[in-house]
């Protein structure tokens, strides 16, 4: 498992706890964790240990392209793959 990866993945799961105690809009996040998968390396999706957070972001971000706002379902998930990575930290 890419050391990097895990710390930008990880650091997304930051961003998303700080935002209950610090809101961010919803755009915010969204710039974010565009950011994160672009500094993703090409090989994180297909990481066996990142890749179910890798895809749950990329579910999140399909989702806003679509023109959908955070949608509840989708960013559950991500927050739930992103908080089984750092069990596995």
């Amino acid at each position: 498992m890419n050391d990097q990866d895990l710390r930008i993945l990880l650091g997304l799961l930051d961003t998303m706890d700080d935002h209950f105690d610090r809101p961010i809009s919803g755009q915010e996040f969204l710039r974010l964790a565009a950011s994160a998968r672009s500094s993703l390396t090409t090989t994180a999706a297909n990481n066996p240990g990142l890749a179910a957070a890798v895809h749950a972001l990329d579910v999140v971000l399909q989702s806003a392209a679509n023109g959908d706002p955070l949608v509840a379902e989708p960013y559950g998930n991500l927050r739930i793959a992103l908080a089984d990575l750092e069990e596995l930290r």
